[in-house]
């Protein structure tokens, strides 16, 4: 017992009641922070899982579609090398017989075989149409080629009446093949801008680059 009176069980009774309390307040006021702590953090990793979610599906989606372009630049490439083989052995007949015409070495082989070069050019359709898709005017239009071929087919005929091996003779053939290099005439590509779809050709021959290079950069990215 104190010398005021108070045993020392009574100031353990009395001080033993603020001692919890205050371990009590303590431990509450700690735990608040860390459980604020704890679902900040929980938040934070949420937000990440979420934008590495979205990063993982645009990469997936940059793979897929640059495998389709890859895919359909490749077919776009053997189609249209199919297609533009296809159209010289359609044309090749018109070909040799425009390559015989001109290295004929007198005025009725030229004649015969500019006829046959008519007839082939009837039999394809070369007579109307262009050598171009857009930009078409007179020089590489078909049909007034056809009439030049005509025109000149007519114009061996009146050559055969000069004697062979005369000045004349030689002179007139030789002025028949420069009309011939003065046309613009290119059966190749009048079969492909005229009888295989027009644009669409143009799309098969020439626009698969394109979608290869659009695939090639969509793979880059999604690689980086």
């Amino acid at each position: 017992m104190y010398a005021d009176g108070h045993s020392i069980s009574d100031g353990g009774a009395l001080s033993r009641p603020s001692r919890y309390r205050r371990q009590r307040e303590g431990k509450r006021s700690g735990e608040a922070p860390a459980r604020g702590e704890d679902s900040g953090g929980d938040g934070e990793g949420a937000k990440g899982d979420r934008k590495r979610a979205v990063k993982m599906k645009i990469d997936v989606g940059a793979d897929e579609v640059a495998a389709g372009l890859a895919f359909l630049g490749i077919a776009l490439l053997v189609i249209g090398i199919g297609a533009g083989i296809y159209a010289y052995l359609q044309i090749l007949p018109v070909k040799g017989w425009y390559e015989q015409a001109y290295s004929a070495a007198d005025a009725e082989q030229m004649a015969l075989w500019l006829d046959n070069l008519l007839a082939e050019m009837e039999r394809l359709g070369m007579t109307h149409g262009h050598y171009a898709l857009i930009f078409k005017n007179p020089h590489n239009d078909a049909s007034l080629d056809y009439e030049v071929f005509k025109t000149l087919k007519e114009r061996c005929l009146e050559v055969q009446k000069y004697p062979k091996g005369s000045m004349d003779y030689a002179e007139s053939l030789e002025d028949i093949r420069r009309q011939m290099d003065k046309t613009d005439f290119n059966p190749w590509w009048w079969y492909m801008c005229n009888c295989l779809g027009g644009v669409y050709a143009w799309v098969l021959v020439f626009w698969w680059w394109i979608i290869l290079v659009v695939a090639g950069v969509l793979w880059w990215w999604y690689e980086e």
